[in-house]
């Protein structure tokens, strides 16, 4: 018997992430793993620079209800030679009402269905689905508003954060036993890893796909950012075909602070209003864990005190910013020093040549070497300036480079005359994602809280 799985979402909790690693690993999926995600209501769309495939056609015909539209769905899965089909899109849960799943469950009668479905603590979920919709341009409140109804018990059955009474409408047409509710928190995760947490739960062991640079589809916008965003949506200056564009520059060219948008007592607010149907929806589903209470791993504390500053505020640094990068000319006075550096840069290589190594540092002499040559060349890491501007790091006798690579990464420690704070910032948030080209290895040395923050600055001379 075909096995049909329908990832149903929900919304913000690595759809994307999923639906690309499935896509990009469709074809070793069928030969290698006797999986299809199927091609039937598969559309590819551009979305703030990535490019996302999911069955979003699948959708749109379940709620039309065209009978031959829906004809081909059947005739489809019996035409594949794969055990196993796999259709994903976060549109089933958030878009299908209970006629279309009647519809759904009614063709799907004669194979073997399982229902994927990730759930995100209610306080979390509805913070990143406010700071997604101020990033496609939708929200134009702030984010007080835009919460209200998920602290009011009269919304309950309006939300779609009420993820047991929106299961339900599942699991009265398949089947209890055919719905799989996981939680979206990756110490749940089997092998810690969403994809293979999900291929597991698809039925699918041991499956190893090629995995993309980037490993996180659709990433959250930082609050600073939002704020902005937020007020640009209010006034409607941006033209709707500009808005992603718009958005893609923004975070490349400014330096954006992130930090939780609402407090702790909100949060508890938010989790009190969902607790008799969390309850439920664990009872029913069979889920080990407690949503009850936000707690410090989940809703990391703001970066070094940060609070939120007002749009003026934020705007105002914008500004500042884009002065300095056009006043940003290189005057004789740089040059010269840009040279000072590279000269002695180039002696401090010649001299590790014939340095004594240590067996027991960070790294074998070979890769230490092959490393140094490549970021001075590349105007990367300069040694010279590293020890001039850290005299801690120079009465100390410490290399320059072994710092910078176990602390100054994290500490974003300026590593070249060359480099901003702003591109530091940029290093380290790319070492520690695992999207930097060659220095992501370092992110290791860094303890498990790197993965959660972004880098405290330290006080530069």
């Amino acid at each position: 018997m075909k096995h049909v799985v329908l990832h149903i979402g929900t919304g913000k909790t690595g759809t994307s992430t999923i639906q690309n690693a499935l896509f990009s690993n469709r074809r070793l999926l069928r030969k290698r793993y006797g999986v299809d995600y199927a091609r039937l209501g598969l559309i590819e769309i551009e979305h703030f620079g990535e490019r996302i495939a999911a069955h979003y056609q699948l959708v749109e015909r379940l709620r039309h209800g065209d009978a031959e539209a829906l004809r081909e769905l059947t005739d489809y899965i019996d035409s594949r030679a794969e055990h196993t089909i796999i259709f994903s899109c976060e549109n089933l849960y958030h878009h299908l009402g209970h006629a279309d799943i009647a519809r759904l469950a009614e063709l799907l009668a004669p194979y073997r269905v399982s229902v994927i479905c990730y759930v995100r603590r209610q306080d979390l979920y509805v913070e990143s689905a406010y700071r997604q919709q101020v990033k496609v341009g939708v929200a134009k409140v702030g984010v007080r508003p835009f919460l209200a109804r998920h602290m009011s018990a009269n919304s309950l059955e309006d939300v779609h954060a009420n993820y047991h009474r929106m299961l339900l409408r599942w699991d009265e047409h398949f089947g209890t036993d055919a719905i799989h509710v996981r939680l979206f928190d990756k110490a749940c995760f089997s092998g810690g890893d969403l994809v293979t947490d999900f291929l597991h739960a698809a039925g699918v062991q041991e499956a190893r796909l090629r995995r993309q640079h980037q490993t996180h589809a659709n990433q959250a916008v930082p609050a600073q950012l939002i704020s902005v965003l937020r007020a640009f949506n209010a006034s409607g200056i941006i033209p709707r075909e500009q808005h992603q564009q718009f958005v893609q520059d923004m975070r490349a060219s400014y330096d954006f602070k992130d930090y939780p948008l609402i407090s702790d007592d909100v949060r508890s607010r938010i989790l009190d209003n969902y607790a008799a149907s969390n309850q439920q929806l664990f009872a029913r589903f069979g889920i080990h864990g407690n949503w009850s209470a936000p707690d410090s791993a989940a809703t990391p504390p703001s970066e070094n005190g940060v609070d939120a500053k007002s749009d003026t505020d934020i705007l105002s640094a914008l500004l500042y910013q884009s002065w300095l990068k056009q006043r940003r000319t290189l005057s004789l006075h740089t040059l010269l020093r840009r040279a000072y550096y590279f000269f002695h840069d180039w002696l401090f290589y010649a001299r590790s040549l014939r340095r004594p190594f240590d067996p027991e540092t960070l790294l074998p002499r070979e890769e230490y070497l092959r490393l140094l040559r490549k970021m001075i060349a590349h105007r990367e890491f300069s040694p010279t300036f590293y020890l001039r501007f850290n005299a801690d790091i120079a009465s100390g006798g410490l290399d320059p480079l072994l710092h910078y690579l176990q602390y100054g990464l994290r500490e974003i420690r300026i590593p070249h005359p060359a480099v901003s704070e702003i591109e530091a910032r940029s290093i380290a948030r790319s070492v520690s994602s695992g999207n930097h080209p060659y220095l992501s290895q370092w992110a290791r040395l860094w303890g498990s809280g790197s993965k959660t923050r972004t880098p405290e600055a330290p006080h530069h001379p």
